[in-house]
């Protein structure tokens, strides 16, 4: 080969790694623009999100903080059951046997003489309530 045939030979060569630079070129061009129109497309919906996810979570917080203060006020509640449930313990124990005489005593009331009471009575006063009713 002659010296003119391996200049030759190296401007093809050139010129097809030439074309070859200008494809690669124009495809990473092509691929930055598709990447630039992503971000430009993805960033704010992706900034969107993160605030709604931001407002959820303190919206969470405040959730829970008013779940402690329910549990704390259900705690309290609780004990003041318990403590009112001892002190009627302690008025039941007190007052127990005050509390069985006094029903013994109501049991041993004899209802039909009490009644029988209640209609004589009713019998002797009825005619003084009618001659009283005559004078007014």
């Amino acid at each position: 080969m002659g010296n003119d045939e391996v200049m030759q030979k190296l401007l093809d060569n050139s010129n097809k790694s030439l074309k070859l630079q200008k494809i690669r070129t124009v495809c990473v061009l092509v691929i930055l623009v598709a990447v630039g129109i992503s971000i430009f497309a993805i960033v704010p919906r992706v900034v969107s999100t993160l605030d709604k996810v931001e407002t959820a979570a303190t919206s969470v917080y405040e959730t829970i903080g008013k779940a402690e203060a329910t549990i704390d006020n259900i705690d309290k509640m609780a004990e003041s059951l318990k403590s009112t449930g001892d002190n009627m313990n302690s008025i039941l124990n007190d007052n127990g046997d005050k509390l069985t005489e006094s029903l013994d005593k109501m049991a041993n009331i004899d209802f039909d003489g009490l009644n029988q009471g209640i209609k004589d009575l009713q019998d002797a006063i009825g005619p003084l309530a009618n001659f009283m009713n005559k004078f007014r």
